[in-house]
């Protein structure tokens, strides 16, 4: 029985200012699925897990894999089954990109399974689609971030159209804290004071520039601002902005919420990490997290 096997890693989308267009590629947190062709007809979806935190739906119809399987298993006419086995290490409902990574992964691995002539960006797309079960509509910043590594940026949605940068060498501290799987989007405001959007603009572009200069002190400083996500998330997470404010205080160059939250993502010199990882697990011991 043919098997393809590989690890999908998980992604910080937003980024700060960059709602639903920027994400980036996290090196050390990976999902593993692998993928077998089957005499049976259908997709027969499993899921493994280290603890009970971890609740992923296995029906075909509620799990990114599983839709995204389906989808181009249909747009390629595929008649035989597949077999898919996910080993979860990124926690759901974290933030982190989980179910992008199922999704993209699935896809990536039955285009190399069956040798299917797919590009990048709609490897991304399809993979997108399957987002909907999770945050309503389709998101292609998680999924390109997973697929493509280093910093994405969505530049068009459709059609699908993006930039891929290098990402510097920069110590990240991810602090995994788990909300309900279901979509905090409805928290988000609808307007908007003109000089705030000026300001989200400006950060936004300052993140780019820093990435691309290599500059962690920019970069920091832009990933600080955000007015659409980081107001609405913060709210599900005890203490947000004390904690921000006491990190920054012992020289983290940026905090902010990672996706649809509850993680955390922090940047810093190599020098200050420690007691940056000190200073969170103080703060979240205290409110009983």
């Amino acid at each position: 029985m043919e098997s393809i096997k590989l690890r999908v890693p998980a992604t910080t989308a937003n980024v700060g200012p960059g709602f639903d267009i920027f994400a980036v590629s996290l090196k050390n947190l990976f999902d593993e699925i692998e993928i077998k062709k089957s005499q049976k007809e259908g997709i027969s979806l499993h899921v493994s897990y280290p603890d009970d935190n971890y609740a992923i739906p296995v029906e075909i119809e509620k799990n990114t894999a599983g839709i995204a399987a389906k989808n181009l298993m249909n747009l390629f006419d595929i008649k035989n089954g597949l077999i898919i086995n996910i080993k979860k290490d990124i926690l759901p409902g974290s933030g982190l990109g989980t179910s992008g990574a199922s999704a993209i992964g699935a896809v990536y691995r039955i285009r190399k399974l069956y040798s299917l002539g797919l590009s990048a960006s709609k490897m991304i797309e399809i993979a997108s689609q399957a987002e909907v079960i999770t945050g309503g509509s389709p998101h292609a910043d998680n999924v390109a971030g997973s697929l493509l590594g280093g910093f994405v940026l969505i530049k068009n949605h459709n059609p699908l159209d993006f930039i891929r940068l290098d990402v510097p060498s920069v110590p990240v501290v991810i602090t995994g804290i788990k909300k309900s799987t279901q979509t905090t989007r409805p928290l988000i405001a609808k307007n908007y004071r003109l000089e705030d959007l000026k300001k989200q603009i400006t950060a936004a572009s300052q993140l780019v520039i820093g990435i691309i200069k290599g500059d962690l002190e920019l970069i920091g400083k832009a990933i600080n601002w955000d007015i659409i996500s980081e107001p609405a998330r913060a709210t599900l997470i005890p203490g947000y902005y004390t904690l921000k404010s006491d990190l920054l205080k012992a020289n983290a160059l940026g905090v902010n919420i990672s996706g649809g939250g509850s993680s955390i993502f922090t940047i810093c010199k190599e020098e200050n990490r420690q007691i940056i990882i000190k200073m969170i697990k103080s703060h979240f011991s205290k409110v009983g997290i």
